[in-house]
C-alpha cells in the first residue's frame, strides 16, 4: 500500500510505503511517456541491479523493482529522512570546514566501495547526496539510474553517442561519449567536494547554452586556496587535481583522491 508522496521525478514519483515485515520504505513509481517507456523502464531496473549489488552505509539500500501494469514500474527502496547536499547548500557561501571533510571522506568511500564492485555511479552531484536527518555524518549516495556496471553489457542502455550526465559536474570525457571509468567518477566527486568548500561550482555554465558548458570544460576553475586559504593544502590540491581535464592527470580512484587529501571515513 503505497502512502503519501515524498518527491516527484521527471517520469516518476516516489512514494512512502511498507514492506511486508512492516518496515518502511521507499517506492518509486516510474509512468514515463509512452515513446521513452522502454527506455526509461530499463534504466529502473538497471538502478535496482547495480544498486543491490553494492553493500555500503552509504550507499542507498534497494529492495526490489518489477513492472507494472500500463508500462509503468516499480522500485522499492530505504527510505530516507532529511535533504540533499543541493538544498543543504542552497544560499549557503559554504560548508563549515569540518563538515565538509567529514562529508568528502564518506562520499569517496562509498564510490570507492562502487569502484571496487565494478560500477561507475556516473552522476555524482550534490543533488544524489542525501544528508540523513539527526545524522550529519551519515550521507548516502543515491540515484544509480544512469550507473555503469562495467562487467554487465545489460547495464549499457544509452548509445555511445548520448551525452549523460549533469552539466557542470560531469567530465568532460562524458561529453563526448567515452566509456565510464572511475576517473569520471573522480571528477565529479571532485566537483561536488569544491562546491562544499568554495561555496559555489567549480564552473559558471550560465543558462547551460554549449557556448558556456565547452567553455567550462576547457577553463581551469579558480583554485581553492585562493578562494578559501583555510581548506588545508593537501585537501585544496587534491580537489584541484581530481578537477583535471585529462582523466590521465586524475587519480586513478576515489580511494587515491581521499588518501591524497588526507580524507578518513569515521567507521559506520
Amino acid at each position: 500500500m503505497l502512502g503519501r508522496p515524498l518527491g516527484r521525478g521527471g517520469s516518476s514519483i516516489v512514494y512512502a510505503a511498507e514492506r511486508a515485515d512492516g518496515r518502511p520504505c521507499a517506492v518509486k513509481v516510474l509512468d514515463p511517456e509512452p515513446e521513452h517507456r522502454a527506455t526509461e523502464r530499463e534504466r529502473l531496473f538497471r538502478e535496482a541491479r547495480i544498486t543491490e549489488s553494492l553493500r555500503h552505509p552509504a550507499i542507498v539500500r534497494v529492495h526490489e523493482a518489477g513492472p507494472l501494469a500500463g508500462g509503468k514500474a516499480y522500485l522499492a527502496m530505504e527510505r530516507l529522512d532529511g535533504i540533499t547536499l543541493e538544498s543543504h547548500l542552497d544560499g549557503r557561501f559554504w560548508m563549515d570546514l569540518e563538515e565538509a571533510q567529514a562529508l568528502a571522506a564518506i562520499l569517496l568511500d562509498a564510490l570507492s566501495a562502487a569502484h571496487d564492485a565494478g560500477v561507475v555511479h556516473r552522476d555524482v552531484k550534490p543533488a544524489n547526496v542525501f544528508l540523513v536527518r539527526g545524522q550529519p555524518h551519515a550521507p548516502k549516495l543515491i540515484d544509480f539510474g544512469i550507473g555503469r556496471d562495467l562487467g554487465d553489457p545489460r547495464s549499457r542502455v544509452t548509445a555511445p553517442d548520448v551525452v549523460v550526465g549533469t552539466v557542470g559536474y560531469m567530465a568532460p570525457e562524458q561529453l563526448f561519449g567515452d566509456e565510464p571509468t572511475p576517473r569520471t567518477d573522480v571528477y565529479a566527486a571532485g566537483a561536488t567536494i569544491y562546491e562544499m568548500l568554495a561555496g559555489r561550482p567549480p564552473h559558471d555554465i550560465g543558462g547551460g547554452e554549449i557556448r558556456d558548458v565547452l567553455g567550462a570544460m576547457i577553463r581551469p576553475p579558480e583554485p581553492l586556496s585562493k578562494l578559501r586559504p583555510a581548506v588545508p593544502r593537501a585537501l585544496a590540491d587534491g580537489v584541484m587535481r581530481a578537477l583535471a581535464k585529462a582523466p590521465r592527470d586524475r587519480f586513478e580512484d576515489c580511494r587515491a583522491f581521499a588518501a591524497a587529501c588526507g580524507l578518513q571515513a569515521r567507521a559506520a
